[in-house]
């Protein structure tokens, strides 16, 4: 596969949650955490047919065109939707450390996936929910970990001295990217999901990091902070 193009569009949410005293943490998958939207959409465009917007017709909408009367239905019978139930991946010191945990999105079948005095976060789930990508902390070197979703198989694949984390996977399971210091600053990665064939991504003199994969696996997004503050690449 060729270098995945920079997306021209996503969202993102940057989430600093407030510990208060006493209060357990658990945590979204990553601090900072950019995910793509559904195709097509760019959030903040407005339709001029919709919207109205003076600008797009020259200064003056179009006259509104009164509504019809309407007329008076049967209320139909409210139809109720079945839940989705999927699982979700999170961190929490729950137990005095930061593990990773999952659970279904009904709430049900709790369990940790990491254990031990370490510290594990930034947990992500492969596309097909086999799979997760976290990072840890390992003799002092931030490392990104895969194992199988159930905690099994667990293998440390960057395997550098330099700093990795904030992982994403790429579809069909084969690789993930990820943010390194390997060569000075913060930037993205591409390595295979068993730490094999490493390329750089990004190539710019900012920080890079908190990096999106598309589903189709030919885009990316990321944080980029070399204009003096945190922007979307695009």
């Amino acid at each position: 596969m060729g270098r995945p193009r920079q997306a021209s569009w996503a969202a993102l949410a940057l989430h600093q949650p407030h510990r208060a005293p006493g209060r357990r943490d658990d945590r979204h998958s990553a601090i900072g955490h950019i995910d793509f939207l559904g195709n097509g959409y760019v959030p903040g465009n407005r339709n001029a047919t919709s919207d109205c917007d003076p600008a797009a017709y020259g200064g003056t909408p179009p006259a509104a065109t009164p509504a019809p009367t309407a007329t008076p239905t049967a209320t139909a019978t409210p139809v109720t939707p079945t839940p989705v139930v999927g699982k979700v991946i999170f961190s929490s010191d729950r137990s005095g450390y930061a593990h990773i945990f999952t659970v279904r999105g009904n709430g049900q079948g709790l369990r940790a996936i990491t254990g031990g005095n370490e510290y594990f976060w930034d947990p992500v789930l492969s596309n097909d929910g086999t799979l997760a990508a976290y990072v840890s902390k390992v003799n002092g070197n931030t490392e990104v970990f895969v194992a199988r979703s159930d905690g099994s198989n667990v293998r440390p694949i960057s395997n550098h001295p330099a700093e990795d984390d904030h992982p994403a996977w790429f579809p069909n399971n084969g690789a993930l990217a990820f943010a390194s210091r390997r060569d000075g600053g913060w930037d993205i990665y591409r390595m295979n999901a068993d730490g094999s064939n490493v390329h750089r991504l990004t190539w710019d003199s900012g920080d890079n990091r908190f990096v999106a994969v598309s589903l189709e696996g030919d885009r990316i997004a990321h944080m980029s902070q070399n204009t003096g503050y945190p922007t979307i690449e695009r």
